[in-house]
């Protein structure tokens, strides 16, 4: 019972009516029909008798079957002077109500007046729906004019996506499927999408010769592999061949790149590829335009003509109408006078006229939206959220040149796809809308999720929002266009035969065995692995827990030994199998999650055998020439250093070191190959426990003097010593060493800083200081990051909601 119910109740002791309009039965019914579940928005008309002022009706509405998920009404009446009127998600039938899941909706009550129906009341929900939280509304209404005959009339309407954490079949439902998002890579998935769908590009791309790439290497093959299963997978895919294939380590999954230049890089790849084949030069003709730049001199008779090619067009969507506006600003002549006079060789400094124009237009346009612009005040980058309509059928006939070889008519532009973001300039999502014949059906593409919407939804609904971020949404910010010939011919549409048959051959190979190689069931292990470089990923403010980084998980048949585990590994990450080494996190005697040596007599046996199920592994990258780690002769460096003037602590890597050598001849070497600032005077510590740092002493001595226990890595914090001169030295910190930085850091906490005359949602700094900081101390750090006086500012609780 919610806490309303319960305070109605305290209120009033009347008697309890409960009512339903459905039964799971017909629910189920409904959720069977593929029309019901296809359905990204609907409208229920429910009327309630109202009930006497003496009981208390809780009143369940009929189904209304949206994207798969029952959406009921839910009303509680009471005396109805005080109704409360609630609206949940039910999830009912053959779903469990432990099964976590989300939604994205817009709701919309209507509550019927009679008297005068252009004035019903209305309440409006947007946002994440799931099967713990609920939406409510309370309404408090006379009975007239929203009463007739004893009944009250309720409108509910909803728009909803694809639910997550629900059993949501994108091929089923959409005929397509989706891409698992591996951290942060929704913006290679969402180009991905995009390209698949040009089925000329498609064409080339599988006709690349690629029978003799390195499988692990190969960008174009492992962009063939993604290609076939976006066609022939029944569930979502991943890019892992793809990621491999361009080098990316595990900690690249959870940074975001532009996906403009990622779309740059890829087409670049493929271009490059097919030199000397028999695809050489179609990815030109088929992307490639020509534009031209004249300049006439205004006083003498000098003209300067200059072409060049363009795989993209940008134009700018600040304060920009429409693309037709975008264009005429593109093409715009501009006037060069003054100090910007046109220089010609034999007349000198002239005034001129400089055009832009096209001379060709490519078959596939690919439109690049400004959305992103630099600001030099704050010299960063800022997001434009300016409203920018496009339409679905562009003529493009009068930005030719006027003696342009291509004929008007042949350069109208069908939509065929949006790529869209969500979010600022600092980071966000990106999403893909697709019409696959450019026709009025359209796709979204969500990462894992697939599902059809309306027209208006891809296109005005990425047009963007002159009110700011709050009312912009999902903004596009690529478009590509296919010009209405090449729609028409048959021989740009992709068919089965287009791909080799080699191909198809290994591709169907792989997937036949895949199952039988790695055996994945319920009885597989799932190993956890942490790569060494996923330790970068921690924050800058304490040495490196490795307790608060998440694992990758993977299935392994039960009987494989870890060298066979280490091998499947090294080529999943596209590595050889002697460039891996493993070791086991343990508990140290400090209760701290660190990596132990795995002798080697434990790589032949089956991992089950040697390992718990709980086990979480740590994957080091080592060089070709590097020797085994001996225990006892070798020691493993996690290596950190003690920023004093910002007050953090970053972390630069696993070494290992002759435990026989002086320390400070060890951390010398690591800290000349990293580039890191070490001399006479740095300071040595190491993280004895949790919290506490102890100082290296007798730095000469060598580290089986200093450490005598039997722990193969130690946790390693250098702080540099500036020469007394600078005057950096006489700064006053919070925290002058690494060890009383560390002790505090328990009582430390991060403050965000706002600007309260910015529109912007978010923190433009932020400090991390000890609670027991006077607020005099944290003027002080916030005027170091203002450079303003203390004294011309002031600070105030914010409220970002």
């Amino acid at each position: 019972m919610t806490v309303q119910e319960e305070k109605m109740m305290e209120e009033s002791e009347e008697e309890i009516v409960e009512i339903t309009h459905e039964t799971p039965e017909e629910c189920q019914r409904y959720l069977s029909s593929t029309d019901f579940c296809l359905k990204s928005d609907g409208t229920l008309t429910q009327s309630f008798e109202l009930v006497p002022p003496n009981k208390v009706a809780k009143v369940l509405s009929k189904a209304l079957v949206v994207r798969g998920l029952p959406w009921k009404l839910y009303t509680i009446q009471n005396n109805f002077a005080h109704n409360l009127l609630f609206l949940s998600c039910a999830v009912i039938c053959d779903i469990s109500t432990d099964v976590s899941w989300s939604c994205s909706a817009k709701v919309e009550i209507i509550l019927t007046n009679f008297v005068h129906p252009n004035e019903p009341i209305r309440r409006e929900f947007s946002g994440f729906f799931n099967n713990r939280d609920f939406e409510q509304a309370e309404l408090y209404v006379a009975q007239c004019p929203f009463v007739r005959n004893g009944n009250i009339e309720i409108v509910l309407k909803v728009a909803a996506d694809p639910p997550r954490g629900f059993n949501w079949d994108s091929r089923k439902m959409s005929g397509y499927v989706g891409i698992t998002n591996l951290g942060a890579t929704c913006y290679l998935n969402s180009l991905l999408q995009t390209l698949f769908f040009a089925q000329p590009l498609r064409k080339i791309i599988f006709k690349t010769p690629t029978e003799t790439d390195n499988r692990s290497k190969s960008v174009v093959l492992a962009l063939q592999y993604t290609f076939m299963d976006l066609l022939y997978s029944q569930t979502c895919i991943d890019t892992k061949k793809l990621t491999s294939a361009f080098g990316w380590s595990a900690s690249e999954f959870f940074l975001q790149h532009d996906v403009q230049e990622m779309c740059r890089v890829l087409i670049d790849r493929v271009e490059e590829k097919t030199k000397d084949t028999s695809v050489a030069g179609e990815i030109a003709k088929l992307m490639a335009g020509t534009s031209s730049v004249t300049i006439k001199c205004l006083s003498v008779p000098f003209q300067s003509r200059k072409t060049e090619s363009f795989y993209d067009i940008q134009l700018s969507v600040k304060g920009v109408k429409d693309i037709y506006e975008a264009f005429d600003r593109y093409c715009d002549s501009e006037t060069l006078d003054g100090d910007n006079k046109y220089r010609t060789d034999d007349y000198g400094p002239q005034d001129a006229i400089k055009t832009n124009s096209f001379v060709k237009y490519p078959p596939l346009l690919h439109i690049h939206l400004l959305r992103f612009v630099f600001n030099p005040e704050v010299f960063n980058y800022e997001k434009v959220y300016d409203k920018f309509e496009f339409y679905r059928e562009i003529n493009l006939d009068k930005y030719l040149e006027s003696d342009a070889n291509e004929g008007t008519g042949d350069n109208i532009f069908y939509l065929q796809s949006i790529l869209v973001h969500c979010g600022s300039s600092s980071g966000g999502h990106y999403i893909a809308y697709v019409s696959p014949n450019c026709d009025s059906q359209w796709f979204k593409f969500d990462d894992d999720v697939v599902s059809s919407i309306t027209e208006s939804e891809a296109i005005q609904g990425t047009f963007g929002s002159n009110e700011g971020r709050m009312t912009a949404g999902y903004t596009a910010y690529m478009l590509l266009y296919i010009k209405s010939s090449m729609l028409n011919d048959p021989s740009y549409k992709f068919s089965d035969e287009d791909i080799p048959a080699h191909l198809k051959r290994l591709y169907f190979s792989e997937k036949t065995n895949a199952s039988e190689n790695m055996r994945f069931s319920q009885n597989a292990y799932e190993m956890n692995v942490i790569f060494d470089d996923m330790a970068y990923l921690h924050p800058n403010t304490s040495p490196v827990d490795f307790r608060s980084i998440k694992p990758l998980s993977f299935n392994m048949p039960e009987d494989w030994s870890l060298k066979t585990i280490c091998g499947w590994l090294s080529n999943h990450m596209g590595m050889r199998e002697n460039n891996l080494r493993l070791w086991i996190f343990k508990k140290n005697m400090e209760r701290t999650l660190f990596p132990f040596h795995i002798a080697p007599e434990l790589y032949s046996a089956s991992i089950s055998s040697t390992f718990t199920h709980d086990s979480i592994f740590f994957a080091e990258r080592v060089d070709d020439d590097e020797e085994p780690f001996v225990p006892g002769r070798h020691k493993m460096i996690l290596l950190h250093t003690f920023q004093k003037m910002e007050q953090r602590v970053y972390y630069h890597g696993f070494h290992k070191v002759d435990s026989t050598k002086p320390i400070y001849d060890s951390i010398k070497n690591i800290c000349d190959k990293n580039y890191i600032l070490f001399n006479e005077r740095s300071l040595i510590f190491y993280e004895h426990e949790k919290f506490v740092a102890k100082r290296v002493k007798n730095t000469h001595d060598s580290i089986q003097e200093i450490f005598d226990n039997e722990e193969d890595v130690l946790s390693i914090i250098v702080q540099t010593q500036y020469d007394s001169n600078l005057d950096i030295e006489d700064i006053k910190y919070p925290f002058n060493n690494v060890a009383v930085y560390l002790k505090d850091l328990p009582n430390q906490y991060t403050i965000y800083f706002h600007d309260i005359d910015s529109d912007l949602k978010g923190a433009d700094f932020l400090i991390h200081a000890s609670r027991y900081l006077p607020f005099s101390g944290l003027f002080q750090q916030a005027s170091r990051h203002l450079d303003v006086n203390p004294k011309y500012f002031r600070l105030l609780r914010y409220n970002q909601y």
